[in-house]
């Protein structure tokens, strides 16, 4: 299972940061090796210090790129930290064990969404605890995909019963959520506890998916309706609009500007 577990974290950290123009230039290091060792019989110490400054020089691009990227994302996460931090702190300042996690749709099947950012109250490094992860899901399947289908409309809140334990957690999931056994084995055992879920879907000014919040609290929620905002629901418990909606706002328009520098630089990438 660790073994399974590192392959997938460091196949997500493959396909969320090396980009095909970065193979492209790996490959341009093909003809140039080829004519380096033609040249090698004949001048064999030019060849090799031709070689060696060439590769220095490729790979020290393709690092530069990714260290960018990745501090990129960790720039990111600095700031959804304190965001997910207000949300816990001013909505559930009594429950000391709520998660918070940012799906994104999986960089290598556009047909699931995965978790980019997880927050607890006592992790700093919100990507790296995401990664862990092995969950996933379909648009329509369950709460969090019934959410990834309203995105931008909808809240949806489940209220879950108390669990015995795993297997009847998963029965649950899969008999009565309708989400596949596959899926719900990707769920870690932190599920298992929760009571309450609350999820939303963001979508930019032009309607595209910019991610999907769930908030995980290990006890029952009651909240008030918002009103002019009708929620779906699983369970039989109410929506609050004040706080939470502020802070969901604040959350999508920060996600937005995120996507728009993304764009930004990715065009410039290619330009160049």
């Amino acid at each position: 299972m660790g073994l399974d577990s590192s392959w997938n974290r460091f196949r997500l950290w493959g396909v969320r940061y090396l980009r095909l123009r970065d193979l492209l230039q790996v490959l341009l290091a093909v003809p140039v090796i080829y004519l380096l060792v033609r040249l090698y019989p004949h001048e064999s110490l030019s060849a090799l210090v031709a070689l060696g400054a060439y590769l220095l020089f490729v790979g020290g691009a393709l690092i530069d790129i990714l260290k960018g990227r990745k501090a990129r994302d960790y720039a990111e996460a600095a700031v959804l930290r304190e965001f997910f931090s207000q949300l816990h702190g001013e909505l559930f300042p009594e429950e000391e064990n709520v998660r918070v996690t940012l799906f994104c749709q999986a960089p290598e099947d556009d047909n699931y969404i995965v978790p980019l950012y997880r927050y607890t109250a006592g992790t700093d490094d919100l990507l790296t605890e995401a990664r862990k992860s092995q969950a996933r899901f379909r648009r329509g399947e369950g709460f969090t995909g019934l959410a990834w289908e309203n995105a931008g409309e909808d809240i949806v809140i489940a209220n879950l019963p108390a669990f015995a334990d795993r297997n009847e957690f998963e029965d649950y999931f899969v008999r009565v959520l309708k989400i596949s056994a596959d899926a719900v084995k990707g769920i870690s055992d932190h599920m298992v506890g929760v009571r309450t879920v609350l999820s939303h879907g963001f979508i930019d000014s032009q309607g595209g998916f910019l991610g999907l919040l769930t908030v995980d609290l290990l006890s029952v929620i009651e909240m008030d309706e918002v009103e002019g905002r009708d929620p779906q629901q699983v369970g039989a418990i109410r929506l609050n609009a004040g706080t939470m909606i502020q802070i969901l706002n604040s959350i999508e328009n920060v996600l937005e500007a995120f996507a728009r520098v993304k764009r930004g630089q990715d065009e410039y990438s290619t330009s160049i």
